[in-house]
Parts: structure tokens; C-alpha cells; sequence
């Protein structure tokens, strides 16, 4: 078996039309991603509950189920944050807000659920034809936001007002409601899009097959260029430059001096780039960098008033008015999360969540970059080398943002994940230590 073939699973459905239903939610699942919410909540919703019947119904039957749940070592990894989220919040001295904690730990058993599907559909679900699609899907998101800044015309929801103007353009937000949860999805799937590119064409030394890939990467890109985010933007730019120079010298230095020459004449030739990268230039007259400032503040206050366990998951919005009278902040009235993932983990959830947290990612960046490694077909060389870059991006743009418990970042991150783990972590009944799928 080739390493892009999928494994075959031992476990079969009742029937075709089993198959056929399950395989038509999760090729719904790749393809609404970088486009719907609505179709992203009916097919969580679809795949967990499905998983979870389906699993019950293995069990009685006595099939060998928890083979295909069992992730080592990440499943103790995860074990240690459900703990180490949930007790803070339900020793909590106030509110318990144990709704809003449950719900933000529900990206934990839809990895499972996720994985689970991909391994019982095994080599019958043509991974590499729905990662297309749903790179296809991403790059008309990103012509269409392009043409939302640019026209400020709103087609899908226009009884929304939901483009923000900023100078002469407008923040482009694609298919979603934000520019934030838009600039995030653009950014990914571009790199995901460059990343296969970039292999395919290195390894089989072909241009034509795989430019589409290319357009689409760019697509994608001019799409979070127009939602005018800087955090997104400046990840973006710098995990270019850290996977460049990862994947060739030459390329690095080609991408350092056209990245130059682009954002050069941005920033001299178009007001709303300008006024965006003046305005991080000088933070401190900058609204929005300052109310970031008293949210970091805040967030470290928190921490030190809890730092084993923090104020319970779910809570940093009940909590942040007290902290924002005694640091008297620009702006008192903002009350949002931390703008920051990690700092915003550590307040809510103290070190053990915390460190816990950390772990989990990098596991996922080790297991990402041993597949990359041990690839010996293009388009899986690709695709681990672009989902590298997309967990790159996602870690560097949180530092400015909390955008993972957004459910389509969620969604978005389980996805990711899933795959990883899916081709690093086969099924496996014995005690030995798993190797890459190949």
C-alpha cells in the first residue's frame, strides 16, 4: 500500500447506503468549511452523534470499537486538559459557568468523532479529492471577499451590514459574518494550497497539473489581504518566511525581496494599508492596540490571583470588570476575551491547563513534521508541508487573538488535526509504538 492510499478498516458498515451517507456528510464537512456555518453545525452535529451511536452499536457487537478512538499519546494529553479546564470551573468560589466550559471543551470529543469517521471509512473516502474541494471552495471565498473590498457590496446577505468600510475599501469577510474568523480561514487554506504547490512541483518537476494550486493560494491570500486584519496579516507574512526557509534558500531569498517590493508599494500607493500598518507602528495612539494592552493586563493579573488553576474556563469575561478597576483601562466599557489564546489559557485555566495545552500542540507540530519527513509521494509531501505552515499560522496569529474557541476555527483546527492523526497514529491493537501511515 502506497502512502496515499487510505488503510482499509476492519470495521464495515451495516450497508452501502451507510457508507454512502456517512461519506456524503464528511466530504459536506471538507467542503463547507472555508464557506458556511450553518452547514458546519449540522455536520458536527451529524459526525458526533453518529460517532458516538455508531460506536455504542460496534461495542455491542462486539467489535473491536476503541481501537479506533485510541490516539497514544495524545489521548492522555487530552485527558489531562478536559481535566485540567473542567475542575477550575467547577471549584470556582462564583458562578460556575459550567455550560459555557462544557461547550468550549466540545472540539475534544469531535477530534475523536473526526478520526473515528476518517479510520472506519478507510481507504473508501478519497481524502485527496475533498481537500481539493475544499481548497477549490476557500479560493472562490477569497475572490469573493476580494470583491466585497473592493465594491463594498454584500451579494449572499445583503440585509446585513457586515463590511465595515475602512478608507475607500471595505473589510472583507468572504462567506462568514467576521473579518477576523474570514482573514484566519484565508490564510490557512492558502498555505495549504502553496504547500502542495510548492512539493509537487519540486518532486515531479511539473508546473502545469499544479498551478491551479497556485491561483488558488493566491486567491486565498488577496482574501486576507482585504479583511484588513493585521494579526492575520503579519502571522502570515512571517510563517511565509519561516517555511520558505525551511523549504529552499533560494526561495526564501526570492520571497524576501518580491514580499518586499509588495508590500512596499501597499503601503505608499494604497491609503487603507497604510493607515493599517501606521496605525501597529504606533501602538499607543492606536485604540485598539491599547485596549490589547489592558486585556494582556488583565489577563496576567488573573493569572497571578490564580496560577495553578485559574479562574475556571469560560469565565474571563465575568471577571475582567474587577481587574479593569484597578488598572484603569482606555477603555472600560470593552469587555471581550483576552485577545491573546495563551494568555487568555492561562488566566482561565492557570498552569496545569496551561502547560497541558502547550503539550498538546506540540505534539501535533512533531507529528505534522514526521510526516512531512517520511512522505515519499508529492502530494502528501504537500499536503503535511502545508498543514504545517497552517498550524504555524494558527499559533502565531493567536498570540493577538482568541479565535480558537469560535466555532468555525474550532471546526477549522479539528479538521487539521484530524488528518495529522489520522495518517501519523493508524489503528493498532498491540503495544507497539505507531508509525507513520505509509
Amino acid at each position: 500500500m502506497t502512502s496515499s492510499e487510505l488503510p482499509r478498516s476492519p470495521i464495515q458498515f451495516p450497508s452501502k447506503t451507510w457508507y454512502q451517507v456517512v461519506a456524503f456528510f464528511m466530504a459536506l464537512y471538507f467542503i463547507g468549511l472555508p464557506s458556511s456555518n450553518a452547514v458546519l453545525s449540522l455536520v458536527w452535529n451529524f459526525v458526533f452523534f453518529f460517532s458516538a451511536g455508531y460506536a455504542v452499536y460496534l461495542g455491542i457487537s462486539r467489535s473491536k470499537v476503541w481501537d479506533h478512538f485510541k490516539l497514544p499519546p495524545v489521548d492522555r494529553i487530552l485527558g489531562v486538559i478536559m481535566i485540567a479546564w473542567l475542575i477550575p470551573t467547577l471549584i470556582s468560589y462564583q458562578n460556575t459557568h459550567l455550560m459555557k466550559a462544557i461547550f468550549n471543551l466540545k472540539w475534544i470529543p469531535g477530534l475523536y468523532a473526526i478520526v473515528f469517521l476518517l479510520r472506519v471509512l478507510g481507504h473508501r473516502f478519497n481524502l485527496k479529492k475533498w481537500i481539493h474541494g475544499s481548497l477549490i471552495v476557500a479560493g472562490l471565498s477569497g475572490l469573493y471577499g476580494t470583491w466585497q473590498s473592493l465594491t463594498g457590496i454584500e451579494l449572499i446577505r445583503p440585509g446585513r451590514q457586515i463590511l465595515h468600510p475602512i478608507e475607500n475599501l471595505f473589510r472583507a469577510t468572504g462567506f462568514f459574518s467576521g473579518s477576523l474568523t474570514f482573514s484566519t480561514f484565508m490564510g490557512a487554506f492558502s498555505l495549504i494550497g502553496f504547500g502542495l504547490f510548492y512539493r509537487q512541483w519540486r518532486l515531479t518537476k511539473q508546473i502545469k497539473p499544479h498551478i491551479w494550486l497556485l491561483i488558488v493560494g493566491l486567491s486565498s491570500m488577496s482574501g486576507l489581504f482585504f479583511s484588513f486584519s493585521r494579526g492575520a496579516f503579519l502571522g502570515y507574512c512571517i510563517t511565509l518566511i519561516l517555511m520558505t526557509l525551511i523549504a529552499s534558500r533560494k526561495l526564501f531569498i526570492s520571497m524576501i525581496l518580491l514580499g518586499s517590493i509588495l508590500i512596499g508599494t501597499l503601503y505608499y500607493k494604497s491609503p487603507a494599508f497604510h493607515n493599517r500598518v501606521h496605525s501597529v507602528r504606533n501602538y499607543q495612539a492606536d485604540t485598539s492596540a491599547r485596549i490589547r494592552l489592558d486585556l494582556w493586563e488583565s489577563a496576567l493579573m488573573m493569572f497571578k490571583d490564580r496560577p495553578l488553576l485559574g479562574s475556571g474556563l469560560g469565565t474571563f469575561r465575568h471577571e475582567l470588570p474587577a481587574y479593569y478597576a484597578r488598572i484603569k483601562p482606555h477603555d472600560p466599557t470593552f469587555i471581550s476575551h483576552a485577545h491573546n489564546l495563551y494568555l487568555h489559557i492561562l488566566a482561565e485555566t492557570g498552569l496545569f491547563g496551561f502547560i497541558s495545552f502547550l503539550i498538546l500542540l506540540g505534539i501535533m507540530l512533531f507529528l505534522n513534521w514526521r510526516l512531512y519527513r517520511s512522505a515519499n509521494k508529492a502530494w502528501e509531501s504537500g499536503l503535511y508541508f502545508g498543514l504545517l505552515s497552517a498550524q504555524v499560522f494558527f499559533l502565531l496569529n493567536s498570540v493577538i487573538e482568541v479565535t480558537f474557541f469560535d466555532m468555525e476555527i474550532n471546526h477549522l483546527m479539528n479538521l487539521l488535526w484530524a488528518i495529522i492523526l489520522f495518517k501519523a497514529l493508524p489503528v493498532r491493537t498491540s503495544n507497539q509504538l505507531p508509525t507513520p501511515a505509509s
